[in-house]
């Protein structure tokens, strides 16, 4: 099988939702596979792992083609590209059929033409999101502007000649059914916990909590970015609702983005002694989160969050934590409720406060009860291995 991204390498999220499944598919069904990653040049220059992360993909029959991004306009850019295409060519060539998996629709745009040259090789798009969407609420594309109706339109596209898309939520199937204007070949595939995230270590999580002050406290989670749509003030909100009702309760607050999280605390008059805002390293923030008697989850109401499947929702269910959640993201609001794992409440509702007070209070007379019933379906929907099955189907005859 060949996989092709056009992301770096070297964040978290494409760790745990790229190379780890990557590796872990390639042992589970015996399986080669090409990874082709064009990269952001100065990632690698500054954090000098390109060859460890090469030799440890490897091991696991993942082998990498790196091809340095030097910026948009830089004729380098264009070289690497020129040679990461040529290089996919030739895979396909000398390899016959093959199945080729691409992340997201921009990757998809590059494979394209191969696909409708090689006949015989399938395309799969592994799509996580609304992307299009997703970059105009960042404010890196205008909508309604040429750029934007130019990348919808990569989108309509990448959709048209995918013979199979893996979707992370129902909602994004029908996303995709609505674009087009006709079903397409689909699968779900939420995205899915480390299996890590399933191995806690009790000594460690007291070791934490005595370094923090956190023993005997009830403790609120949250470990995320700070994008637009996670939404910073209403999780304030949320705390203060429960600080009235829980005076030991503690915020654990972990973002790259602390010094915002720290202004925001202060601006709200939350005393020091009653928040704790840090980073933490994805390979280490498990026991962190394990601490938790309840994590938040709120998400604004937009089409990048109802079709969306946020990892961060099984790392918290993975390490026992029930979520109070918004009814908006993807499927997993809906999840939440079913399963009874946590809260799902519209913050605008007047019943918000009320709702949350019994929650919370019913979480701390039930903890191991919400723990147990957390950790069951995190590792149910959430563990990868859960959808083997869909990955056999579709990749596990190719070469």
């Amino acid at each position: 099988m060949i996989y092709v991204m056009v992301e770096n390498l070297s964040g978290s999220v494409i760790r745990s939702q790229v190379l780890s499944p990557l590796m872990e598919i390639a042992r589970c069904l015996d399986l080669d596979i090409d990874l082709l990653a064009l990269e952001r040049h100065a990632t690698w220059e500054r954090q000098g792992r390109l060859e460890t992360l090469r030799r440890e993909l490897g091991t696991q029959r993942v082998r990498l083609h790196v091809f340095l991004h030097y910026g948009n306009r830089h004729p380098l850019t264009y070289l690497n590209l020129v040679r990461m295409l040529l290089t996919l060519g030739s895979l396909l060539i000398g390899n016959g059929r093959r199945k080729v998996m691409v992340r997201n629709f921009h990757s998809a745009f590059l494979v394209i033409p191969f696909h409708l040259l090689f006949r015989r090789n399938k395309l799969l798009l592994d799509l996580r999101g609304a992307f299009v969407q997703e970059l105009v609420l960042r404010g890196a594309v205008r909508e309604g502007g040429i750029l934007h109706r130019a990348l919808a339109w990569m989108e309509r596209q990448s959709f048209r000649f995918s013979d199979h898309i893996l979707c992370v939520s129902e909602r994004l199937v029908r996303y995709v059914t609505q674009t087009l204007g006709r079903e397409r070949a689909t699968s779900v595939v939420p995205c899915c916990v480390d299996a890590g995230f399933f191995d806690l270590d009790p000594a460690r999580q007291r070791e934490i909590a005595h370094s923090l002050g956190l023993v005997g406290k009830f403790v609120v989670v949250y470990a995320g970015s700070l994008t637009s749509w996670n939404l910073l003030g209403p999780m304030l909100d949320a705390f203060a609702i429960i600080r009235q009702k829980q005076p030991d309760a503690h915020f654990l607050f972990m973002t790259p983005s602390m010094e915002q999280a720290r202004d925001a605390f202060r601006e709200r008059g939350f005393p020091d002694e009653c928040c704790t805002v840090t980073s933490v390293p994805h390979q280490e923030i498990k026991d962190y989160i394990a601490l938790g008697d309840v994590a938040l989850l709120l998400r604004e109401d937009n089409l990048v969050n109802r079709v969306a499947s946020p990892v961060k929702l099984g790392e918290y269910l993975a390490c026992g934590v029930p979520v109070l959640v918004t009814p908006c993201v993807g499927d997993l609001s809906d999840l939440v409720v079913q399963h009874r794992v946590g809260l799902a409440v519209d913050l605008d509702e007047g019943t918000f406060a009320e709702k949350l007070e019994r929650f919370i209070s019913e979480v701390r007379s039930s903890r191991e009860y919400y723990r147990r019933r957390c950790r069951e379906l995190g590792g149910s929907y959430f563990r990868r291995e859960t959808y083997y099955p869909v990955y056999q189907n579709l990749i596990g005859d190719s070469r």
